[in-house]
């Protein structure tokens, strides 16, 4: 068995999980409050947190079973797109 492997795939599970997590955060909230909180992460995050968020928009946003959820998530990943392109000097 290859133990690092396996390790490596705990890391990723509990990253996405974690992401997740962040993503139904914002559905609870109201839409201020949640473009609020996208703003803010996209902002003060390094990129590699804003490229595993940016991965979690897309899958949440386009595998989420509520049709009202895919589109406010995916009115967050254009508030999440904008803010890290004024605030890093561009998209990656």
């Amino acid at each position: 068995m290859d133990w690092g492997n396996l390790f490596n795939k705990g890391v990723q599970f509990v990253q996405h999980a974690t992401y997740a997590a962040l993503v139904e955060s914002w559905l609870r909230a109201d839409d201020e409050t949640a473009h609020a909180m996208v703003a803010r992460y996209a902002e003060a995050s390094p990129a590699d947190k804003r490229a595993r968020l940016e991965e979690a928009l897309i899958t949440h946003g386009t595998t989420h079973f509520d049709l009202q959820a895919r589109a406010r998530m995916m009115r967050f990943y254009g508030t999440f797109k904008v803010v890290e392109m004024l605030c890093h000097g561009g998209l990656r």
